[in-house]
């Protein structure tokens, strides 16, 4: 299980999300569906700019925007977990 926070320095913490992969499926949950194996923390920006596919988790990551606490390995494979949205090459 993967939890995703997003810090919000209104409300004084984080917005979060808890991912349960498994089978093909993503269950998500604000809720909580456990305890997590793996936290990914994010800026508000790097976060958009993370789901958006302009920076890599990589790049955030050395960046120091994106933090991990638990496995490097998990929070490294999470983009392959999804389809990111791809520029529309002829948008006009």
């Amino acid at each position: 299980m993967i939890e995703i926070r997003v810090r919000d320095e209104r409300r004084g913490r984080p917005d979060r999300r808890q991912l349960l992969i498994a089978r093909g499926r993503c269950r998500v949950s604000r809720h909580g569906l456990g305890e997590p194996d793996t936290v990914v923390g994010f800026d508000p920006v790097s976060f958009l700019r993370f789901v958006a596919g302009q920076a890599s988790a990589r790049e955030l990551f050395l960046s120091g925007a994106l933090s991990v606490d638990g496995s490097l390995l998990v929070a490294a494979e999470l983009p392959s977990f999804f389809r990111f949205p791809e520029p529309d090459p002829d948008p006009g």
